[in-house]
């Protein structure tokens, strides 16, 4: 097995073990921001890990900050709530990793944003030459 299936399996059995939690799990996260940090150690590390070791630190010591927002039981805000065929292809599309900037870089890309919108303007009985944007859904910063 290669590093990169080894942080892959790793990966998924965090986010199995996650997943299979959230019906008994407290809904609030156990730890705060400070603990957190403490784990996963502020000074950069003076020799490389493995992706494999890079995952497990990361769910470990992120797994007692996390909320349960999916489990069904929180009810503070209204907040995502993953459907599974949703979580697996935001595994799909990070593996593949590709540039949707143009149809001509990733014709998939282009095909699925195609279908998408024409299924979202029929959901919404909308006309079929309605314009439909999609995001990345990238995050604005705005520097001081």
């Amino acid at each position: 097995m290669d590093a990169r299936e080894a942080a892959l399996r790793q990966a998924h059995d965090h986010a199995v073990r996650w997943l299979a939690s959230l019906n008994d799990r407290r809904v609030p996260a156990r730890a705060s921001v400070d603990e957190i940090v403490r784990v996963l150690g502020h000074e950069l590390p003076a020799a490389p890990s493995t992706p494999a070791d890079v995952v497990d630190l990361l769910a470990t010591a992120c797994e007692p900050g996390l909320t349960a927002f999916p489990s069904g039981r929180f009810y503070g805000f209204v907040v995502g709530g993953t459907e599974p065929a949703a979580l697996a292809t935001d595994w799909l599309v990070s593996a593949w990793d590709q540039n949707c900037v143009m149809r001509a870089a990733s014709p998939a890309y282009a095909a699925v944003e195609e279908v998408a919108e024409a299924w979202l303007l029929d959901l919404l009985g909308l006309p079929g030459n309605s314009a439909v944007g999609c995001t990345t859904g990238a995050t604005m910063v705005q520097v001081p």
